[in-house]
């Protein structure tokens, strides 16, 4: 794929089944072509890795302090780490990032299985976007 063709990847689509598929492992396509087409559409519109990472440092610490020891389905759904994940888009709620915090949003707050899973996306995008803002060699 070219980089201008990810911008038909759009997080709305891919996620709306969730990021787990049925036999319980991430989608196909997560940790690969995705998160890549992200990274460049984030990369386009200027958003820095280090905004990726600062969002994906504070997911964490939601996920440390409020996940139980044995995760199970079990919602995360306590009215105030719904509003953590929301105040972690605070600023960055249009284009990609503002499709990428809808397509991932639902999936972040659903149960501790699809918290991680998303986490673990937005992490691969994080990476991927580091990666592709590297400047030229040639």
């Amino acid at each position: 794929m070219k980089p201008e063709e990810f911008n038909a990847i759009k997080p709305a689509d891919y996620l709306k089944l969730g990021p787990l598929d049925e036999s319980g492992g991430l989608r196909e396509g997560l940790s690969g072509y995705l998160s890549l087409g992200m990274a460049y559409r984030l990369k386009h519109e200027g958003v820095k890795p280090e905004v990726m990472k600062s969002l994906i440092d504070r997911l964490q610490k939601i996920g440390e302090a409020n996940m139980p020891k044995n995760p199970d389905s079990s919602t995360v759904a306590s009215a105030k780490v719904l509003a953590e994940i929301k105040a972690l888009w605070t600023g960055n709620e249009t284009g990609a990032m503002g499709e990428l915090r809808d397509g991932v949003g639902p999936w972040l707050q659903a149960n501790w299985w699809t918290f991680a899973a998303a986490a673990l996306h937005l992490e691969r995008i994080m990476k991927q976007l580091a990666l592709v803002s590297l400047p030229n060699p040639n």
